[in-house]
Formats: structure tokens, C-alpha cells, sequence
């Protein structure tokens, strides 16, 4: 039996629908100092733009907003047989150093911190192997399908299957705001740009009264403009 008949809700194609998700991007700090640090990560961090890290050390976290002053390819690694992700390096400066949050980032890093011997910049040290660091993201998707149970999305970040994200996908006359299961990850047959895109099959979480009859009604609207059904959604795995 085709998937497209086990599905509970028909899905619709749809355009011009953008949204957002939160993902935190796990990265390995090679270095810091109270006004920056370099990083390892397996995501492209764009430059200059403005990120928030979340360093932590035991039961203490340091949130501080950090420039992406560069970032480059280092190396590619193989997670399995088929697949290979790249490995960046990138260089933050700190914002606001002069801040509570700095502070609390120097207590961190005078509690914790080795002597980097390789490294001949002043001030800079390696955290020792507790100290971790995350990046909260936030990602910029389209909406290729949608149905009352999911949605098919294309954006930038490779996600994981049953990682589950906070969204939001802003329709016509609301923003609607939801917890998303991503249940597949693949990548669209044609690529239109030199940029990869990736596609993510997401299944609605914690949809409020009022968001879903939001989502209803915009459905309705695709409905009534006849736009095409596809109940096929490249065997994204959603009901």
C-alpha cells in the first residue's frame, strides 16, 4: 500500500511560507580568552554575524553573544560508510566584555583553564575537558508541504531524525509557535543553487487550540486556490 494512503491528513504544496527553528550546535572549544575563543564545529558559521554561546562548566553556564570574526574549512570525517560531514574552525569575539556575563566567563576560565603551550597569544588558554559549549541558532526555512499533522521543509542545517526543535512558520494572519519531530532527512533531487539545501519532514508537537485553527483555516485557503495535492512526500515518514 502506498504511503500516500496510510497518511492521516493529506499534505499541499505552498508557497512564499517561511519560518524559523531554534537548533543548538554543538561545537569543541580549542582555545578562549574573556574577549573571544576558536571553535570546532561540523556547521558553517556565517561571518560576522552575531551568535549566542552557551558555555558550561559543571553546573554553571555562561551565556554571551559572540561575532563570527572567521571561519574556515578544516577537514572532511567519515560518521559512517556513505556519509562524510565537514569540520570548520572559527574564530568569536565576545561582545560586551566588559559585562556581568564577562565576569561570570572569567571566573570560568580561571577555574578551569590550561595553558595552552602552542598558542603565543596573550591571555588565551584551553579549557579542560568539562568545560563544553553550544550555539543557539536560529535557522530560516521554507515550507514546501503542509498538512493539519506536519510539513515539509528546505533550509540550510541538517537536523537529525526524532531530534525535536522549537518553530515557528509564520502564516497569513498568524505566527504559529509549536515543538517540531523532524522524521526525515534528505536532500531535494534537483539542486537549482550551489548552495545545499536540505529537506526535513517535520511532525507537529504541542500545537495549541488557537495555532491549529489557524493552520485550518490557511489550509482551507490552499484548498479553495486549488493548489496541487501531492500526498507523496518523498518518503518523509510523517502521518
Amino acid at each position: 500500500m502506498g504511503r500516500e494512503n496510510t497518511r492521516r491528513y493529506p499534505r499541499y504544496e505552498v508557497q512564499n511560507v517561511e519560518g524559523t527553528f531554534l537548533y543548538n550546535l554543538p561545537a569543541e572549544i580549542l582555545n578562549m580568552s574573556v574577549g573571544g575563543m576558536a571553535l570546532e564545529t561540523r556547521r558553517a558559521l556565517e561571518i560576522k554575524r552575531i551568535y549566542m554561546f552557551s558555555i558550561h562548566k559543571g553546573n554553571q553556564t555562561v551565556k554571551i553573544p559572540g561575532r563570527v570574526a572567521w571561519c574556515v574549512l578544516r577537514r572532511t570525517e567519515h560518521v559512517s560508510d556513505t556519509e562524510v560531514v565537514p569540520i570548520y574552525h572559527a574564530g568569536i569575539q565576545f561582545n560586551n566584555v566588559l559585562t556581568e556575563q564577562a565576569q561570570s566567563l572569567l571566573h570560568l576560565i580561571e577555574e578551569s583553564a590550561l595553558l595552552d603551550v602552542n598558542q603565543r597569544l596573550f591571555g588565551r588558554f584551553i579549557p579542560d575537558d568539562g568545560t563544553q559549549v553550544t550555539i543557539d541558532n536560529e535557522v530560516e526555512f521554507s515550507v514546501l508541504k503542509i498538512s493539519l499533522s506536519g510539513m515539509l521543509i528546505e533550509t540550510m542545517i541538517w537536523a537529525e531524525v526524532e531530534d525535536v526543535l522549537p518553530m515557528e512558520v509564520q502564516l497569513p494572519d498568524q505566527r504559529i509557535k509549536f515543538r517540531g519531530r523532524i522524521a526525515f532527512v534528505g536532500t531535494p533531487a534537483k539542486r537549482e543553487t550551489s548552495l545545499s539545501q536540505i529537506h526535513l519532514g517535520v511532525e507537529f508537537l504541542d500545537l495549541s487550540g488557537d495555532h491549529r485553527q489557524s493552520l485550518e483555516g490557511f489550509i482551507a485557503t490552499v484548498v479553495e486556490a486549488d493548489l496541487p495535492l501531492n500526498g507523496t512526500l518523498n518518503n518523509a515518514g510523517q502521518s
